[in-house]
């Protein structure tokens, strides 16, 4: 099968470090093609130009994973077409004020829409979506590229890895009692550059090799949808303290998956036990966290799924 994806044009794809939606759009490439099928990545700002690539190189599914660009998806005629929002509040309607154009645009974009998860699908669905043309396909991974250890350099520490955003609240957490380590870009003026516990930015391979070192991972976001970084954290067998809107496709009756309720969102010294209740659990169940991330989000698992939900959409 041949499968156009196309991407905001805003970085490269693959990113050379921060770029979620980049890195996923990469894998999908990557796994497609390991599946047999053709895939061709237009990512350009110029959306003339998208639409002159797609029409150029037809295809018999095409999935575009940006909302801001979804007018153009009429004028690409490839019959089967999917649109992807990854935006972090769709079914938070108190916080997405402003973006309620998402499911106007996507309800008349000539496309199905693939949603990260069963919460978003709901909220397509509750804002005038078809459901038959609303389907689910959660994020991937492919653990073999993290470096695994059951015995972790930093046993008593957490990573929080992730772009510095307010989204994110890491500036909450930076104190150095907390025994939390920070990774990714700055766009908080809050959080101190200049502490020992930043650690900057960190590229792929650094990510694959090193976050197998810590006890746990930290994403305390007011807003996800299926945060990618969380099974990045489970394929290095590291436990999770997360915030209920960091939930996303998780088996919460995992023991080494924490959620901080909303109501605790402030308090620190209840998230400050929370964690490292967390790492004590966890450390004891590295081995079954890697296999739980193997099994429920590695690519074998979701390029099925996806298949699946091209064939419902070709019908």
């Amino acid at each position: 099968m041949k499968i156009t994806l196309i991407g905001p044009g805003i970085m490269s794809i693959p990113p050379k470090g921060w770029g979620g939606v980049e890195s996923l759009m990469w894998d999908y490439k990557n796994e497609l093609e390991r599946k047999g099928h053709l895939v061709t990545i237009i990512n350009t700002k110029d959306l003339s130009e998208v639409i002159s690539i797609a029409n150029s190189t037809p295809a018999d599914f095409t999935h575009l994973h940006y909302d801001v660009y979804s007018h153009v998806m009429p004028y690409i005629k490839c019959k089967n077409k999917a649109v992807t929002s990854h935006f972090p509040y769709l079914e938070h309607p108190d916080k997405r004020a402003g973006y309620e154009w998402i499911f106007s645009d996507f309800n008349k974009c000539d496309s199905s829409i693939i949603a990260l998860s069963n919460s978003i699908q709901d909220a397509f669905i509750e804002q005038g979506a078809q459901p038959d043309k609303v389907y689910v396909v959660p994020c991937g991974i492919n653990a073999e590229l993290f470096t695994f250890t059951s015995s972790p350099m930093f046993p008593n520490r957490s990573m929080y890895l992730a772009k510095i955003e307010p989204r994110k609240r890491q500036f909450m957490l930076q104190r150095e009692d907390f025994n939390i380590d920070f990774a990714g870009n700055i766009a908080d003026s809050r959080f101190s550059q200049g502490s020992k516990n930043y650690l900057g930015e960190w590229e792929k391979a650094t990510v694959y090799k090193e976050l197998t070192q810590y006890a746990n991972l930290i994403l305390l976001s007011d807003g996800e949808g299926h945060a990618r970084v969380c099974i990045e954290g489970l394929a290095a067998g590291l436990g999770l303290v997360v915030s209920e809107q960091a939930t996303a496709n998780l088996d919460l009756n995992k023991p080494f998956i924490s959620v901080i309720p909303d109501s605790k969102s402030q308090d620190l010294e209840f998230i400050k036990g929370a964690i490292e209740e967390n790492r004590k659990t966890s450390l004891n169940l590295r081995e079954e966290i890697r296999q739980y991330c193997i099994e429920e989000f590695g690519w074998d698992s979701i390029i099925s799924k996806y298949e699946s939900v091209i064939e419902k959409i070709k019908k």
